[in-house]
């Protein structure tokens, strides 16, 4: 459904992003790999491991039991996340190659069900997202402010942490709306709702059908998809950066070594936050 013209400069624009994506997520990891290797063991049991850190990310154990209600609109926000991966991809797929997934996700229940959750879950997503912009900057709800003693770096006195909450909720917004009307000119521009996007099918119905309706799809997917390539390389600089590591810390997480009284297969306990590495004062 692409031109030619607009394939080239997509993929042209994705390497420049993938390139400055690279280089932040490189200065991560060599910052994290200068600090010390640690006393307790992060690589042991490698598969129980992951399994923990699969199972606490998916049911956002640890966000739900600090804060119900607010947990339960983050929620929407990081469940919208995950599946968002895949709408990407398939979005992706629909502007290269339309005629090469349309068999598996526009016909059957299969496709139906993975629109209505598409469609569904951007309203969702767009909810969650007004509500926490709305807490933090016309509500000022004071828990998202330090305390006074606390020792704050320069950029955050500054309001740094506010700007990248801003530009943060400013571009999922941006990102799921232009996918939703996208959508909606669509559905306009072939001239039918669609029950499994009822979402997409009122925006449709507010459009109107016409041949020129195809222009709003582009605009809408360029919005979605090529959002996403200008905010990959400022993804590694935002502390959102935790929901790609935050898995990685639950599996890397330290333990006690219990290898010696209760066998290498054994995962100990993990120690508490806080606790520090014991110091060989012989060393």
């Amino acid at each position: 459904m692409l031109t030619i013209v607009e394939k080239i400069l997509f993929i042209a624009l994705g390497l420049g992003s993938a390139y400055f994506s690279f280089l932040g997520f490189r200065n991560i990891v060599s910052v994290v790999g200068n600090g010390d290797k640690g006393f307790y063991p992060r690589f042991n049991n490698l598969t129980e491991r992951l399994a923990i850190a699969v199972t606490r990310t998916i049911s956002q154990a640890t966000v739900f039991r600090a804060r119900p209600l607010l947990s339960f609109l983050h929620s929407f926000i990081f469940y919208g996340f995950i599946f968002y991966l895949l709408v990407n991809v398939m979005d992706g797929l629909k502007g290269f190659i339309p005629h090469a997934w349309l068999g598996g996700l526009n016909l059957g229940l299969v496709g139906g069900v993975y629109r209505l959750i598409a469609d569904v879950l951007s309203l969702l997503i767009l909810i969650g997202v007004v509500s926490f912009l709305v807490r933090r900057f016309m509500l000022n709800d004071k828990r998202l402010t330090f305390n006074e003693s606390t020792p704050l770096h320069e950029k955050v006195k500054l309001g740094g942490i506010r700007r990248d909450s801003l530009i943060i909720g400013l571009f999922i917004m941006a990102h799921v709306g232009f996918r939703l009307i996208g959508e909606g000119y669509l559905l306009a521009y072939e001239g039918h709702s669609d029950p499994w996007q009822p979402v997409a099918s009122s925006l449709a119905a507010m459009i109107g059908p016409g041949d020129n309706r195809i222009i709003g799809w582009h605009v809408g997917w360029w919005g979605a998809l090529g959002l996403i390539l200008v905010f990959l390389p400022y993804f590694p600089r935002s502390k959102h950066l935790h929901f790609m590591t935050a898995p990685v810390n639950f599996a890397l997480e330290r333990r006690f070594d219990v290898s010696e009284t209760l066998g290498p297969s054994v995962l100990g306990e993990k120690v508490p936050s806080g606790v520090l590495e014991p110091l060989d004062f012989e060393d």
